[in-house]
């Protein structure tokens, strides 16, 4: 019960980070690109953009978070 209580923790925070990552993305993105005229193009190049951000770091958080309980042996390499 306690693994599963604290896997369901763990995807908490990491659906968090990954709405903060987004965010951020979104606003320094939408800040740089706000002077000029954004096409249908450059949305879709923004939202993949911000979408690959979001999803690489959460899969990078996961991957640390997961190894480094593992093999911490690993990460010393």
């Amino acid at each position: 019960m306690t693994k599963e209580h604290s896997s369901g923790h763990s995807t908490a925070m990491l659906v968090c980070c990954a709405m903060k990552i987004f965010l951020i993305g979104f606003l320094i993105l939408g800040w740089g690109t706000s002077g000029f005229a954004l096409s249908t193009g450059n949305w879709i190049l923004l939202g993949g953009g911000l979408v690959v951000i979001t999803v690489g770091g959460v899969l990078y958080m996961q991957y640390r978070r997961s190894s480094s309980y593992n093999s911490p042996g690993e990460l010393a390499d």
